[in-house]
C-alpha cells in the first residue's frame, strides 16, 4: 500500500486509515450503542487492515460509549505491532438528556485525551470532532498546542469544519502563536462534494 505526507505533520501515513467507529456501536450516540461489530469482530477486521497495510487506525472517546477505544486499545497491547499509528478524537460530549453536544474547552481536551492515552496505550494524531461554538477557537488551540509541546500527541487536526471555521482556526492559530492544525477530516463522496468549491482550495 502506497504511504503519503500528512501535510506539514511530519509524519507518513498509510493511503487508506481504517475507520473504527462502528467497533462498540455505531458513532457517537447512546442509541447506536451494541449495534455496530462486537469487540471479537472489531477485532478481526483491525488484523484484515493491518495485513492489507494500513498503518492509521482513526477512532474517538465517545465510540461506542468508549469500547471503540477500548478494543483498539487492547489490539494493541497484545499485537505489540510497529508503525501503526492511532488517531482519535475529542469532542463529542453525551448531554444529560442523551443527546451529543459539542466540548472543546481545554479542560474536557485535556481529561479526554488523558481518558483516551489510558485506554489506547499512546494517542499519535489527534482531532477535534467538530466546531464547539461556547468555546473561543484560541482556547481550543492552545489545548492542543500543549498537548503536543508535552509530548502526548505528535500533531493535531480538525474535523467537520466549513471553509469560514477553517479561516478562523488557522486566523486564531497564527494570532497567538500557536500550532496551525495538520490536517482536515471531512466527510466527502460523489454525493457530498461541497468541500471542492472552498475547502479544498484553502487546504
Amino acid at each position: 500500500m502506497d504511504s503519503r505526507p500528512l501535510g506539514r505533520t511530519g509524519t507518513t501515513v498509510s493511503e487508506f486509515i481504517f475507520g473504527a467507529g462502528a467497533i462498540g456501536g455505531i458513532g457517537s450516540s447512546p442509541a447506536t450503542r451494541e449495534h455496530g461489530l462486537s469487540s471479537d469482530q472489531g477485532l478481526a477486521r483491525l488484523d484484515e487492515v493491518h495485513d492489507l497495510g494500513v498503518t492509521v487506525i482513526d477512532t474517538a472517546d465517545a465510540y461506542g460509549g468508549g469500547e471503540s477505544e477500548r478494543t483498539v486499545g487492547r489490539w494493541l497491547a497484545k499485537r505489540q505491532i510497529t508503525g501503526t499509528l492511532v488517531a482519535t478524537k475529542v469532542g463529542d460530549a453525551i448531554r444529560p438528556d442523551g443527546g451529543v453536544g459539542v466540548d472543546l474547552s481545554p479542560a474536557h481536551v485535556a481529561r479526554q485525551l488523558a481518558q483516551s492515552i489510558e485506554r489506547l496505550g499512546r494517542v499519535d494524531l489527534y482531532l477535534s470532532h467538530a466546531p464547539d461554538p461556547d468555546t473561543p477557537v484560541a482556547q481550543t488551540i492552545a489545548a492542543f498546542t500543549q498537548a503536543r509541546t508535552d509530548g502526548r500527541i505528535r500533531a493535531y487536526g480538525v474535523c467537520n469544519v466549513s471553509a469560514a471555521q477553517l479561516e478562523e482556526i488557522l486566523a486564531a492559530a497564527d494570532r497567538a502563536g500557536l500550532d496551525r492544525p495538520g490536517w482536515v477530516q471531512n466527510g466527502m463522496s460523489l454525493l457530498a462534494r461541497s468541500d471542492e468549491r472552498d475547502v479544498l482550495p484553502l487546504v
